[in-house]
């Protein structure tokens, strides 16, 4: 399951009822070990050097259909250098750091990110939907 931030879905619908321009982000995959709040706070990612969040466009995402759209080729992440603790959430950002939150979603399984692992989702393993 997947949630659109506050944030996003102002975004959109001003865009839509003409109130406001809005350019599609690059968006940004991070990993968290929380659900963050729908309003954007609550986010925690991995306090590791080696951490960054990896970057996506538009051709590795499918086209959407009925109401959602998946990654067609794998989102990779840097070699993790030190142990990320465990991940329970994705989120999409606007940013490569800082940012705003667009969308988020649980992970299953959840999984614990150690030292040497290069975690990736793989084309089909992450899924933003509208409902």
């Amino acid at each position: 399951m997947c949630s659109f931030s506050n944030y996003w879905e102002s975004s959109i619908l001003n865009h839509f009822f003409g109130k406001s321009d809005y350019s599609l982000p690059e968006v940004y995959i991070g990993l968290l070990s929380n659900e963050p709040n729908e309003d954007g706070t609550g986010v925690s990612e991995p306090d590791c050097p080696s951490y960054t969040r990896a970057g996506s466009n538009a051709s590795s995402w499918d086209t959407a259909f009925e109401g959602s759209i998946e990654n067609i080729s794998d989102i990779t992440f840097p070699l993790a250098c030190e142990d990320w603790g465990k991940v329970t959430h994705f989120a999409l950002f606007d940013s490569e750091s800082g940012g705003n939150i667009l969308a988020y979603g649980s992970l299953s399984p959840m999984v614990t990110i150690s030292s040497g692992d290069i975690p990736k989702f793989a084309p089909g393993d992450l899924i933003v939907c509208l409902d």
